[in-house]
């Protein structure tokens, strides 16, 4: 019989609403020696962050923040561009000791491996408007035309569910993506983490030169390196070295939004690698 072990290990993540379950599967696709919980904060009831003032945005990041502190989270994931853009600086220098993973747009590895240095990114609005990506775009891109692809809708066919109904998926997407084919585009980042679960329709309006870049795992093999460099990890190695017991994997989802439409939602979007889970709604 499986014994319920301590968790060791807990990460806290955030997004706008549940396009961050992309980034929450790539880690649950990894295996770890030990224990781990997961704590994963939609914020849907303050959807969308695209279309709000970066003042706003900050101060739900920080209420949200605030309370995965309370259940002594190790390390936070900001799964959303749109929020990471805004508030990953601000958090940092509030929590320095709380480590803290962004979620960035993928300018420098798109620069790295375009042949035609023409780029496309599909962001929200906010994000497409950022200091942040335009920082990253004169850092990393100066060489390369940027191509902007405003995908607002796109996170509403996710938020929605309707990007299961391919005639819906499929009207937006083809009008969105005109420029990849109107330009010699060869690399569209997904700038967006609710982006990655559209890939099967995106892949069906882009022509076969483009590459499409989701940086979820990165993601995963940050946070992780960053556990390492605090001895979290290693930590989590020598406190289960018991012979014959799996390690469990824990969630907790919450939403500030509809406890139905969320149950819908991570029935369909969470990958099944897992061995409990708990839903819950929060006030925060």
């Amino acid at each position: 019989m499986q014994q319920n072990l301590p968790c060791n290990l807990k990460i806290g993540l955030i997004d706008s609403g549940v396009g961050g379950f992309s980034i929450l599967n790539s880690f649950l696709h990894r295996s770890l020696p030990g224990n781990s919980h997961y704590y994963y904060i939609a914020d849907s009831g303050h959807l969308p962050y695209g279309l709000k003032s970066d003042r706003y945005i900050y101060q739900r990041m920080l209420a949200l923040t605030q309370y995965l502190l309370t259940l002594k989270i190790d390390v936070l994931v900001i799964a959303c561009n749109t929020a990471t853009a805004v508030s990953v600086d601000l958090l940092r220098t509030r929590y320095p000791e709380l480590p803290i993973i962004g979620v960035e747009p993928a300018i420098k590895p798109a620069a790295e491996m375009t042949k035609t240095m023409h780029i496309a990114v599909a962001a929200t609005e906010s994000t497409l408007k950022s200091q942040r990506l335009s920082n990253l775009v004169n850092r990393y891109a100066s060489h390369c035309t940027l191509h902007p692809i405003t995908g607002t809708k796109w996170v509403d066919l996710v938020e929605s569910g309707e990007y299961l109904d391919s005639s819906v998926v499929d009207k937006i997407l083809a009008k969105s993506l005109e420029v990849v084919w109107d330009y010699p585009v060869d690399q569209l980042i997904l700038g967006c983490t609710h982006f990655p679960f559209l890939t099967e329709a995106i892949i069906r309006h882009i022509p076969e030169r483009v590459s499409l870049i989701n940086p979820a795992r990165s993601i995963v093999a940050q946070c992780d390196q960053r556990l390492s460099e605090i001895g979290k990890l290693a930590s989590l190695d020598s406190n289960n070295q018991t012979e014959g017991i799996e390690p469990q994997v824990h969630l907790t989802l919450m939403t500030t939004g509809n406890m139905d439409n969320f149950k819908q939602q991570v029935s369909t979007l969470v990958s099944p690698h897992y061995h409990q889970l708990r839903l819950q709604r929060i006030d925060c």
